[in-house]
């Protein structure tokens, strides 16, 4: 998987620009380090990465950032689950997850939210979510999470 400063490859994702098609990602004002997109799951009517983008950024020293577009179930949370464990080998004090893309947060996100939240506490790095979105919001209410995650409103905020 790429980290910092690696060749990116971009996923193909389902949604606004149809099945197959890649959508254009907004610009943003810090340097992008990579793009996951992992299509090596097991194969349905879809595959897990046309359902999923992971877009890994390195905002400052010492901070890693994910930021996921599409959604996490029980098809792409493994390959969320991947990504922060990949993201949390290099050491980092923080570790972002910016879920303002996620469209469907269902229970094995959740399981894989809360198992990353354990493995960054005890490598000694804090995970921060950034979500403003009704999908995560109500994911996480509803199973009684809110309250075990560092939320920010913004990706700046979270990576100070």
């Amino acid at each position: 998987m790429p980290s910092c400063g690696q060749p990116a490859y971009r996923g193909r994702s389902e949604g606004a620009a149809g099945v197959g098609e890649t959508r254009a990602r907004p610009q943003r004002d810090r340097e992008v380090c990579g793009v996951v997109g992992v299509e090596s799951q097991p194969r349905r009517s879809y595959e897990a990465g046309e359902l999923i983008e992971f877009c890994i950024e390195c905002p400052r020293p010492g901070v890693r950032a994910v930021v996921v577009d599409g959604e996490i179930d029980l098809l792409t949370a493994p390959l969320l689950r991947a990504v922060m464990a990949e993201q949390l080998s290099h050491g980092c004090e923080r570790l972002v997850l910016d879920l303002d893309g996620v469209q469907f947060l269902g229970s094995a996100g959740l399981a894989v939210l809360v198992a990353g939240q354990s493995d960054a506490e005890r490598l000694g790095c804090q995970l921060c979510l950034v979500y403003n979105g009704r999908a995560v919001a109500r994911a996480l209410v509803a199973s009684g999470l809110d309250g075990l995650f560092l939320v920010y409103p913004s990706m700046a905020e979270a990576a100070a």
